[in-house]
C-alpha cells in the first residue's frame, strides 16, 4: 500500500503535474504519489497522474515523466485501498484556497463532498468570446437549432454573446446581465466553447463538463496552458494534432478518452464556400505578450508596417486588382489599428465583417504564426508565414515550439513559404500566385485534414453525445 498519496481537486484549474512534481517531491519525500484529475462516477472510473506505471488501466498514456490514465474504482482499490490511510495527505483546491482532510475518507465520499448539488441536467451553455461569436460555438449552436428535434432538450441549449442569450428551441434572444450568465455557468451540465481562457472557466462547478471546440488548429505546444484546465472533450481536426497530444514525448496530460477527431464546426461553412471567387489578400498578425512601448512591441509594429507599405505588395495589388484587409488579433486590435501606418490600398477589418466571410474570399494570407492559416488552407488559399521574431516569440510566453519531430513544422508542413525578413518576403510574394506553386500547398492542406466535407458540426455533436452517454445516457438528438 502506498504510504503517502496526494489527491488534488479543482473546480476550475489545476497546475500542470510537471510543475506540481516539485511540490509533491517535498511532501512525499520520495514516496509514490497519485495526482487525481477527475472522477466519472457513472462509469465508476477515476483519472489520475502518477510517477510509476499502473496495470489494468482502462485508458493510459505513458510519458517520460509518468502515466496519465483512467482506472476502474475496483482497480484503484486494489492499488491503494478505497479508504485512505490516516497518514495520507489529502489536499484539493476550491477557488484559490487549499483544504486539508485528515480523517479516513473514501474516494467517492471526498468527490461527492465537492460535487455541487445544483447542476441542471442537460443544460448546455455555448459561448465563443463573451463579446463576439463567429466561431465554432456559434456555428455548432446554429447546427443544433436546425438539425435536432427534441423540444425538451433544445430549451436547455443556450448560446451567449454580447449580453444576449438565445435558446435553441425558440431562437428568441433575451438580454441578460453578466451575473445571470455566471449563474448559468455555475449550474450548467456542459460548457461548450472555442475559448479556454479563465474568464468563464473560473465560474464552472466541479461537476460541469468543459467541451473545448478550440479556436484554431493546435500546431504549437500549448501544454502549459491546456494542462491547467479540466477538459472533458477536446475537438481536433487532424491526425497530426491527435498524435501530437498522445505522443509519449508530449507534455499534454490528456488520454485518447478526451480527444475527438471531428473537424471544427466552422469548417462546414468554409467547405461550402470553396467555390467563391478569391480576390483578397488578408494580413493577420497574431497576438504578442508584449507591453506597449517596449522594444519588442516597437519591433513588432515596425516589422508589420514594413509589410503593409511594401512597394512589391502595392504593385501586385494594383496589377491583380486585389483587395487588402488588415485583421489584427482581437487582443491587440485597438492598439495596432491606432499605431499602424496604413497605405491607401489597405483597409482595416470592420466589426460587422466575419472572419469566415473574409477567409472564403482570401487567395493569400500573410501572417506570422496564426492558426487562421489552417482555415485559409482548408478554403484552398495560400499563406506566407512572416516570422521575423521566431526565437523571441517562442520564448516569451505559454506558446512553445514543438519539440516532437512528428508535430507540426512550419517549413515542412505549412500551407505556404516561411520568410523571416522583408527582402525575402518581397522576393517570395510574386511566386505564390503561380498556379503550380499554389497547387502544391492546396494539396498539402487537403492531406493535412482528416475530413474535407461539411459534416464537422455533425461529428462534433456525435462526439459530445458520446460524452453524455458515458455519463448518464442523455443526448441532444
Amino acid at each position: 500500500m502506498l504510504k503517502k498519496i496526494l489527491y488534488y481537486f479543482s473546480n476550475y484549474e489545476f497546475y500542470s503535474p510537471f510543475y506540481a512534481k516539485k511540490i509533491f517531491s517535498i511532501l512525499s519525500k520520495k514516496k509514490k504519489i497519485i495526482f487525481l484529475l477527475d472522477v466519472n462516477s457513472e462509469r465508476q472510473e477515476i483519472s489520475f497522474f502518477c510517477y510509476h506505471d499502473i496495470v489494468n488501466a482502462c485508458e493510459k498514456k505513458i510519458t517520460s515523466t509518468g502515466v496519465f490514465c483512467w482506472i476502474k474504482y475496483e482497480n484503484l482499490a486494489k492499488l491503494v485501498g478505497d479508504i485512505f490511510p490516516e497518514e495520507t495527505i489529502i489536499l484539493w483546491q476550491k477557488g484559490p484556497f487549499l483544504f486539508r482532510v485528515k480523517k479516513k475518507t473514501s474516494v467517492i465520499e471526498l468527490y461527492d463532498r465537492m460535487y455541487p448539488k445544483g447542476i441542471i441536467k442537460d443544460l448546455w451553455v455555448l459561448c465563443d468570446r463573451n463579446y463576439s461569436g463567429d466561431d465554432n460555438a456559434e456555428v455548432l449552436f446554429s447546427y443544433i437549432c436546425n438539425n435536432v428535434n427534441s423540444p425538451s432538450k433544445l430549451k436547455k441549449v443556450l448560446f451567449f454573446k454580447s449580453g444576449i442569450i438565445t435558446d435553441a428551441y425558440s431562437t428568441k434572444q433575451r438580454e441578460i446581465s453578466l451575473s445571470i450568465f455566471k449563474k448559468l455557468l455555475k449550474h450548467c451540465d456542459l460548457y461548450i466553447s472555442s475559448q479556454i481562457d479563465f474568464d468563464n472557466l473560473f465560474f464552472l462547478s466541479t461537476g460541469s463538463k468543459f467541451i473545448f471546440l478550440q479556436h484554431g488548429v493546435l500546431h504549437n505546444d500549448l501544454s502549459s496552458w491546456f494542462n491547467k484546465k479540466r477538459i472533458s472533450l477536446l475537438i481536433v481536426s487532424s491526425k497530426m494534432e491527435y498524435d501530437m497530444i498522445l505522443s509519449p514525448c508530449s507534455k499534454y496530460r490528456y488520454t485518447g478518452r478526451e480527444i475527438a477527431v471531428t473537424g471544427m464546426p466552422r469548417y462546414d461553412n468554409l467547405f461550402l464556400g470553396r467555390s467563391v471567387d478569391k480576390d483578397l489578400i488578408l494580413i493577420a498578425p497574431t497576438w504578442r505578450n508584449y507591453s506597449a512601448g517596449t522594444r519588442d512591441m516597437d519591433n513588432y509594429i515596425f516589422s508589420w508596417r514594413a509589410i503593409l507599405n511594401s512597394p512589391v505588395l502595392s504593385a501586385i495589388v494594383d496589377d491583380r486588382k486585389m483587395e487588402v484587409v488588415f485583421a489584427a488579433h482581437p487582443m491587440l486590435q485597438k492598439y495596432l489599428n491606432e499605431n499602424m501606418d496604413f497605405p491607401s490600398f489597405v483597409r482595416v477589418k470592420t466589426d460587422n465583417e466575419t472572419y469566415g466571410g473574409l477567409i472564403k474570399k482570401t487567395e493569400l494570407l500573410i501572417t506570422d504564426y496564426s492558426s487562421i492559416a489552417f482555415d485559409v488552407g482548408f478554403s484552398h488559399g495560400v499563406t506566407i508565414y512572416y516570422q521575423f521574431d521566431r526565437d523571441s516569440f517562442f520564448s516569451s510566453g505559454v506558446i512553445k515550439n514543438n519539440e516532437d519531430k512528428k508535430a507540426f513544422n512550419y517549413i515542412r508542413d505549412g500551407f505556404g513559404p516561411v520568410v523571416d525578413s522583408l527582402p525575402e518576403f518581397e522576393k517570395t510574394l510574386p511566386e505564390v500566385f503561380l498556379s503550380g506553386y499554389k497547387r502544391k500547398y492546396i494539396e498539402r492542406a487537403r492531406e493535412f485534414f482528416e475530413y474535407n466535407d461539411a459534416n464537422n458540426s455533425s461529428r462534433t455533436l456525435q462526439a459530445i453525445n458520446s460524452i453524455r452517454n458515458s455519463l448518464d445516457g442523455s443526448t441532444c438528438d
